[in-house]
Order: structure tokens, then C-alpha cells, then sequence
């Protein structure tokens, strides 16, 4: 199989027209699936844009049709720069620490309001490639999109609610992780 990745902008420009001439005539056709019909480009756009929400249609439809799911699920994972697996489970039942090769994610509570908590993401050498998204899944189903900043000293910090959703998925052991770049 050939990763998205590895072809050249040319065979993607290819790619991205082949799949939208499919949406496109599945929905002139009246397929079933017409009315979740999201093209390639639009899926693609949600998993390589950090700085764009993903519309409440996509997710709409990314909720009714597994097919994209797995797609969506494909693409963040073939552009992903590092996936913190899902986790053996703990006595604690939550996590606040992962690591894989030379990335890391901490929470760290915030020592001035209790309701707060500091997402660490450390880049453990200079020579890593500097994410600037983040996605969550569980299960294959996305739960979180959170754009990232740049890192200062090999560091990237947000700042959040510990009942947000971003700190509650990334305490869910079942999780996986993914930092991306555009």
C-alpha cells in the first residue's frame, strides 16, 4: 500500500480529483450514502489543516459512516510524526504521563487554580519535527482535534480545564495519540 506521503503533489493533485469525481457521482447517482457524502479533499483538509476545526458535517458524518472513519483514521495516522499507543492498564485507571521514542506528553496540575492543567508535550531533541496538531481517538473514533503551538525550549505547553476534553482523553488509557504536522 502506498502511503499518501509518498506521493509526489502531481499524484496527489490526481488522487484528490479521482476521489471528488467518486463523491460526486455518488451523489448524482442517489447512493445511500449522498447524504454523508464527504469528498477526499474535504476529509483531507480536516487532517492536515491543525488550524481548522472539523466541520459539524464531517463529524456528522464521520459518527454514521465507519468506512470514512477509517479513512480519517488513515490519513491522521499516515501523517502522524509520533502515536502514543493506547496504554496497559494502571492501578490509578488514568494516566498522566506517556512517552514514545523522543516525545512526551505530561499533565501537570496547575499549582495556581485547581481547576487547571498544563498539557506538556517536551521534544526531547532538537532535531524532532515540531508538531502542530494533535489528535485523540478511541476506538477509531476521533474524540479531540487541538491545534498546537510552537514549542519554546523544546517545549509546547496548553494550558486547560481538567474536566475539558483534550485532559479527559488524554487521561483515558484506551486512547491513542497523535501529533501531526501539515
Amino acid at each position: 500500500m502506498v502511503r499518501w506521503s509518498q506521493l509526489d503533489e502531481k499524484s496527489q493533485s490526481v488522487a484528490e480529483n479521482i476521489f471528488s469525481t467518486i463523491a460526486t457521482a455518488r451523489f448524482l447517482q442517489g447512493s445511500d450514502d449522498a447524504v454523508e457524502a464527504v469528498s477526499f479533499m474535504e476529509l483531507r483538509h480536516a487532517a492536515r489543516h491543525s488550524e481548522n476545526p472539523i466541520s459539524q458535517s464531517l463529524v456528522a458524518a464521520l459518527s454514521k459512516n465507519s468506512r470514512l472513519q477509517c479513512d480519517f483514521y488513515r490519513l491522521i495516522r499516515d501523517g502522524s510524526v509520533c502515536c502514543f499507543s493506547r496504554q496497559a492498564a494502571a492501578d490509578s485507571g488514568e494516566t498522566i504521563h506517556r512517552k514514545t521514542g523522543n516525545y512526551q506528553i505530561r499533565l501537570c496540575p496547575s499549582k495556581v487554580e485547581q481547576k487547571q492543567v498544563y498539557v506538556v508535550i517536551a521534544l526531547e531533541q532538537e532535531k524532532n519535527v515540531v508538531p502542530n496538531a494533535m489528535f485523540i481517538f478511541k476506538s477509531g473514533s476521533l474524540l479531540v482535534k487541538k491545534a498546537l503551538s510552537s514549542p519554546h525550549d523544546g517545549v509546547i505547553q496548553i494550558l486547560d480545564y481538567a474536566d475539558s476534553d483534550l485532559v479527559l482523553a488524554l487521561k483515558d488509557q484506551e486512547t491513542e495519540i497523535y501529533l501531526n504536522e501539515s
